[in-house]
């Protein structure tokens, strides 16, 4: 942990087009987020997912900072943040913004872990990787995963393996 920073490493999955796996869930509604209490609940959704190694009030700082530039990048439309719906509660939230050539990069997954393992994720990715298809430009889709658990639900959508990420990650104090 060199000057405190953790280095990690991912598996880069890609695809053209994501399958919709066997186990999904039905019923949510699956859409891009609109307007600021859709903002808020995916802010409040990423902070209450954090690692528990970083304070929620700095992790909250950070999440507000990323998503004021997730936004700019919504309105210069290279992208959306996208959110599933069960009963009028946000229960998963990710991001997909397009770059250069169509390459669509998926940004932050997140589940609420009350609802984790009943095919929400699997069912916003395939979503909203479909509208990047049609409505954004996207032509490969591109996803990061370092565990296990979520390779194998990307694996079973039809993403195969593409490359490694590697990522810096300044530690709190109490962590290194």
């Amino acid at each position: 942990m060199a000057a405190g920073y953790a280095i990690s490493e991912a598996v880069a999955l890609s695809c053209r087009q994501p399958l919709l796996p066997d186990h999904y869930h039905g019923e949510v509604e699956t859409r891009p987020l609109a307007g600021a209490a859709d903002w808020e609940a995916a802010i409040a959704l990423q902070v209450m997912c954090r690692d528990m190694a970083h304070a929620e009030q700095d992790y909250q700082h950070f999440k507000r900072a990323q998503f004021a530039n997730y936004q700019r990048m919504v309105k210069a439309a290279c992208g959306h943040r996208y959110g599933a719906w069960l009963n009028g509660m946000l229960v998963a939230e990710l991001g997909i913004f397009v770059g250069e050539g169509g390459l669509a990069r998926y940004q932050n997954v997140c589940t609420h872990p009350a609802w984790r393992r009943q095919g929400i994720a699997a069912r916003l990715v395939y979503e909203s990787g479909h509208h990047a298809i049609a409505r954004l430009g996207a032509s490969t889709l591109v996803i990061v995963a370092n565990e296990a658990g979520p390779q194998r639900l990307y694996r079973s959508m039809g993403f195969m393996p593409a490359g490694t990420a590697f990522s810096a990650e300044k530690m709190p104090p109490q962590m290194q």
